[in-house]
């Protein structure tokens, strides 16, 4: 005959009639089963919660309306009628300059600003100083052939009949104090004169010295009184005259021999 097994919990049959022991939970089936043994079935363990009423519920939304509705039309008072307190003051700040290197927007700094240089005045305008020349007389002998040479104190003081006469001779004259003589620029205008006196006879060599034997010769064989123009010559700056015969064998008689700027010189 089939048994029950004692245990509420368990439920099992027994279908052996010999079985002392439930063969799922080991109750015994002929006795009682202990305190300990018993396991509360599923059914009386859980109870469904108690039903919230709906009064509580009915309370829970109204004070969760009112709640909203008190903090919306305080936030609405504020921004229509403006806060109560005083405005505060924000100071103003300043960007500060810039220093240093200039950034670009791409992160890459960009190079060191280049100092811009003050304008360079231009210089003032000096003007150049003005050459005092004067007409001189080269009347100063620098040298003269030992022979073929008929020289007088004052022969070469100017214009004025006396002259030295020179046959198949050489004279070199200069400006007294070693005194130089200058080209005026204007090749039309005369920079020296050449005066013979009478009788003089023949063709002569004439040189215009720069300096200590260095002399530029006067292209042709020249007669009667003579007019220069250093330019034409290509000098700027002359010392001597020199004036011979020795070429021509010709007998000629020096009067006198200018310029038209002279200016100082060293000797």
């Amino acid at each position: 005959m089939a048994r029950a097994c004692p245990n509420p919990a368990c439920g099992a049959i027994a279908t052996d009639d010999g079985a002392a022991f439930c063969a799922r939970c080991g109750a015994p089936l002929s006795a009682r089963l202990p305190q300990t043994m018993l396991v509360p079935s599923l059914s009386q363990q859980w109870a469904p919660p108690p039903e919230r009423s709906s009064r509580t519920s009915s309370l829970l939304v109204v004070s969760i309306l009112t709640t909203a509705l008190v903090v919306g039309g305080g936030v609405v008072a504020y921004f229509l009628l403006g806060s109560s307190s005083p405005p505060v003051a924000v100071p103003a700040v300043s960007t500060p300059a810039l220093s240093g290197r200039e950034e670009h927007h791409d992160g890459i700094p960009g190079a060191p600003p280049v100092p811009t240089a003050a304008p360079v005045a231009p210089p003032a305008e000096v003007a150049a100083p003005s050459l005092l020349t004067r007409p001189g007389w080269l009347s100063s002998v620098h040298y003269s052939s030992p022979q073929g040479v008929d020289l007088h104190p004052g022969d070469l003081d100017g214009v004025d009949g006396h002259c030295v006469r020179l046959t198949g001779a050489m004279l070199t004259i200069e400006l007294p104090g070693g005194d130089q003589f200058v080209t005026d620029g204007n090749p039309q205008r005369t920079d020296l004169e050449l005066h013979l006196g009478s009788p003089s006879s023949g063709a002569f060599d004439l040189e215009i010295g720069v300096g200590h034997n260095r002399f530029v010769p006067v292209v042709g064989n020249l007669s009667g009184d003579q007019t220069l123009d250093l330019d034409h010559l290509g000098v700027r700056v002359g010392r001597f005259v020199r004036i011979s015969t020795r070429r021509t064998g010709a007998s000629v008689c020096v009067d006198a021999v200018s310029v038209s700027r002279a200016v100082p010189g060293a000797p």
